[in-house]
């Protein structure tokens, strides 16, 4: 075999190693905001109003019977649905790996129980802010949100708020109060949790003014009663005989 055919054939077997080998079929990436059940990508975040005059109000939220938490391997954006302000209630537990902007003029509410663990960045535009939402159904301490604070918006605690039902008992549950903690390990991890501190000088004083109140509005039906019966004569004649009789034998036995 000659010299030139055996180089064509080594450079033909070459050739054929260098070539990559055919793709595999991979499943297409379900679309973003979407959760996969029985192969069909359904929609978790849902909004009720599209008229650009009235805030809508939007639902973040999970299938509870696929998994008891919510899994988003993305970055994603908190959008307002038209020109007003939006709110977006997030219900359940989110795993988010990447970033979570909230953008401008948006308010992001969790609800009572809601947890948002942000895997890398959390970013508040201007604008945006976080309330928290507290009722009877979660009255134990626990963690709102975690997220990297080397590269999350600054004091964003400042743009989170609380708020609470007119069911909601502090007396009885406590005052809810944001608390900041640092995870351990590596990175700038921070934790936001939910606590509930016993608020008893309020509620003592409260009980005062409740107690006090009862006493005089007792008094002041005892003081109505008396009133009545002395200016009614039949009734003041069955209330009061035998203590005239017994005053005026008394009055008798000293002059006579």
């Amino acid at each position: 075999m000659s010299h030139f055919t055996v180089g064509y054939l080594n450079d033909l077997w070459r050739v054929s190693q260098e070539q990559e080998p055919e793709a595999c079929s991979t499943p297409e990436a379900e679309p973003p905001l979407h959760q996969q059940i029985n192969n069909t990508d359904v929609p978790i975040l849902h909004c009720s109003s599209d008229n650009s005059n009235i805030p809508s109000t939007c639902v973040l939220e999970c299938d509870s019977t696929v998994n008891d938490y919510c899994l988003v391997d993305e970055d994603i954006a908190l959008n307002g649905t038209n020109e007003g302000n939006t709110t977006i209630t997030i219900v359940g537990v989110f795993i988010v790996t990447g970033n979570v902007t909230v953008t401008r003029d948006v308010t992001l509410q969790l609800a009572p129980g809601a947890a948002l663990y942000v895997g890398r960045c959390l970013v508040l535009e201007e604008g945006s802010e976080i309330v928290v939402m507290v009722d009877t159904e979660v009255t134990n301490t626990y963690v709102l949100t975690t997220y990297d604070a080397s590269c999350s918006s600054l004091h964003l605690h400042e743009n989170i708020k609380i708020e609470y039902a007119s069911s909601f008992d502090v007396c009885r549950y406590g005052t809810p109060f944001l608390q900041m903690q640092s995870e351990e390990g590596d990175g700038d991890i921070a934790r936001l949790e939910l606590v509930f501190v016993p608020t008893t000088s309020e509620c003592s004083s409260e009980l005062k003014v409740l107690v006090t109140s009862i006493a005089v509005s007792i008094a002041a039906v005892m003081l109505a009663v008396i009133v009545v019966v002395f200016a009614v004569p039949k009734l003041r004649s069955k209330v009061v005989p035998s203590v005239c009789k017994r005053n005026a034998s008394e009055v008798l036995e000293k002059y006579v």
